[in-house]
Parts: C-alpha cells; structure tokens; sequence
C-alpha cells in the first residue's frame, strides 16, 4: 500500500470518450471508446494489485462531459486519462501528453511513458508532448483545467490494422494496463510524503485478534499445594527405597525367558538319558551290519 503523508494514495483513471462519442474507429470496426473502458477497468485491478485505491470517471458506455470528468478527479492524488491515437493507416507508436502549468504532470506523463515503452515492447516511442506546444498544438481541457497531477496518454494508433488487433487482444490490454499502473506506482513513490507500507501485516493481526475470542470467565489455575522440607525429604527417601527393593527382586527372581530356559535345559537332559538305548541301538545296528 503507497501512503501519501498517513492518507492511502489514490487514482483516478479517465476512460476517453463514451456514448454517442465512440472517439476514433479502427480499420475493423473497433471503436477507442470500447478500448479505452476495457483498459481503464484492467488498469484499476493492476493498481488494485498494488495496494493503490482508483475508481473510474465512468463504469459503462456513457458519455461524460470533459469538466465532469475534471471534476471526478479532484478529491484523487492523480488522473490518467486513457485514449487510442489515430491518424494515417501506417502511423504507429505510443505518447503521452502533459500540461505545461505545472511540473508534476510532466513527471507524471514521464513516469506512465517511460513504463509504457518498458513493457510493451516493439512499440515506436513518441515521447512525451506539452500540451500546446509546437509538437502538440492541440489544448486538451482534461489537461489544462485538472485540479490534481494529470496526463493523458495515446497507448497506440487504432487506426493501424495490425495495432487495431493488438489493442483488442487481451494479450495487449494486459501489457498496456499493467505499464500503466507501473508507472502510477512510480510516480506516487516520487512525491513528498510517500511511504510503501504492508496493510497485509495489519489485516492478518486482525484475522489473529478475532480468530481468539476473549473468554468471559477468567480461568483459574490452580496451584499444586507445596510440600514442606520435611515431607519432600521423606518421600525421596522412600521411593529410592522402593527402586532398590524392586531391583532386588527382579535379580534374585529369574524372568520368564530364563524359566523357559531352565525347563527346556531339563527335558533336553532327560531325553538325553532315556534315549541313549535308541542310541546304543543305533550303535548295534551299525556294528551288525559290519559283521555282515
């Protein structure tokens, strides 16, 4: 989570156009106000991700006017408004555009950019334009009346037929919003005041907390009584006493296993003596068939 002097930071992210106001239309029919709605929604689960708050100036396809959109900004730490470029059928790249009144939403413009260029690779990077300036004569109102830090920014032209498909894929839609918010994350970082912290850490000692519940009744553990000098002398003394009577006993009494020793040494030794006749017979036989 990204803490803006103890306040957590949060993001207002502008999907361009809206309604009756489609915004520019690709070679295949893809309209930027789709594009933009779609992106800004991926946006704002990325920048969810990051423990950052944001909401949206609108949540469907609705047209919102430019001061209303200034005027959702105002009570956020930042606005990006997301749009798609147009021009020529060949015209490619990405640029993000800033308002020449103050220096934050350069860095901000910059930050988004530079992020933009970093994870959607193979992209031309246009850089970043004033707005107006000799490279972008065109004044933008979001830009010239925001209230908070705001850049606008041109993720790819829909025009081209190739970008067009990139812009619709959820493969694209995916790069665009995480480098956006990447960028978000970097800028907040940047200001006075900014601090990382973990919420996590506080949302699992909470789950801790109610996980042990108090008991109503305090539990009362009772002691072992104590045992005088005396006594506890006493008691020693009779239980070595006992350790050693039994000791005694187990060696002057033969266990079982030598019992069965014993009985089985005692009838060995008498088939001993009462076989020695089928031995000497056996003897006798032999001797008899020696003679033969």
């Amino acid at each position: 989570m990204i803490e803006l002097n103890g306040k957590k930071a949060r993001v207002c992210v502008d999907p361009g156009h809206g309604g009756h106001d489609s915004g520019a239309i690709g070679p295949s029919g893809v309209r930027e106000s789709e594009i933009a709605l779609k992106l800004s929604k991926e946006v704002m689960f990325q920048l969810d991700d990051l423990g950052i708050d944001s909401y949206l100036t609108r949540t469907e396809d609705e047209f919102i006017s430019l001061s209303g959109r200034v005027e959702e900004s105002v009570e956020s730490d930042c606005m990006v408004s997301i749009h798609c470029n147009a021009h020529t059928s060949q015209a490619q790249g990405i640029e993000t555009i800033y308002d020449s009144s103050a220096g934050r939403h350069k860095a901000l413009a910059n930050y988004v950019q530079q992020s933009l260029i970093k994870h959607c690779q193979g992209h031309r990077d246009r850089g970043i334009k004033m707005s107006p300036s000799d490279a972008y004569p065109r004044k933008l109102f979001v830009l010239s009346a925001a209230k908070v830090p705001t850049c606008l920014t041109e993720v790819e032209f829909i025009s081209h037929v190739e970008w067009e498909k990139w812009l619709d894929s959820d493969e694209g839609q995916n790069q665009i919003a995480f480098a956006i918010a990447q960028g978000i994350k970097s800028f907040l970082m940047s200001l006075p005041g900014a601090k990382m912290s973990d919420d996590r850490k506080t949302e699992r000692l909470s789950m801790t907390t109610k996980a042990a519940p108090k008991s109503e009744e305090p539990i009362e553990v009772q002691q072992a009584p104590v045992m005088e000098a005396g006594a506890a002398g006493q008691l020693a003394e009779d239980t070595a006493k006992r350790i050693v009577d039994e000791a005694k006993i187990s060696i002057s009494e033969p266990s079982n296993e030598e019992a069965k020793i014993e009985v089985a040494q005692k009838k060995a030794s008498g088939t001993e003596s009462s076989g020695g006749s089928k031995g000497s017979g056996l003897k006798r036989k032999s001797k008899r068939k020696s003679k033969r």
